[in-house]
């Protein structure tokens, strides 16, 4: 077994918000993103997602608060630098694995740098 912190070089921690546009514009939040120093963000009608340096976890919420934006989910999570290409079969192999460790009472999380496609969702739900 592995040392503690052996894979973490695959992973960049990062700070990540998600929320309701709650009406909105892509421009209006983009200004929001902007402001507040987020590296990058996705829009769509019915949620956002920020994205930003973990030293700017503070400084991005407190903009949010400040432009009344509801948080739904803010934390410090750690993103894959090189995404790992499987086929579908053995994408759902590990998608399986990972439930199962998530599932477990004293796992808190369970990060993955695996590239999961559309077919392997497929396959997945199927299964």
């Amino acid at each position: 077994m592995a040392e503690s912190g052996a894979v973490s070089w695959q992973f960049e921690r990062q700070a990540y918000f998600a929320f309701d546009p709650k009406g909105r514009s892509e421009e209006q939040v983009m200004e929001v993103a902007m402001e507040a120093g987020v590296d990058d963000f996705t829009y769509a009608a019915d949620s956002v997602e920020f994205f930003a340096a973990s030293t700017e976890f503070k400084a991005v919420g407190d903009a949010l608060r400040a432009a009344n934006i509801e948080v739904q989910e803010g934390q410090l999570r750690l993103e894959p630098t090189n995404l790992l290409d499987l086929s579908a079969e053995h994408t759902v192999q590990v998608m399986r694995i990972i439930e199962l460790l998530d599932d477990l009472d004293d796992v808190q999380n369970v990060y993955s740098n695996l590239n999961v496609t559309d077919e392997a969702i497929e396959a997945m739900e199927g299964a």
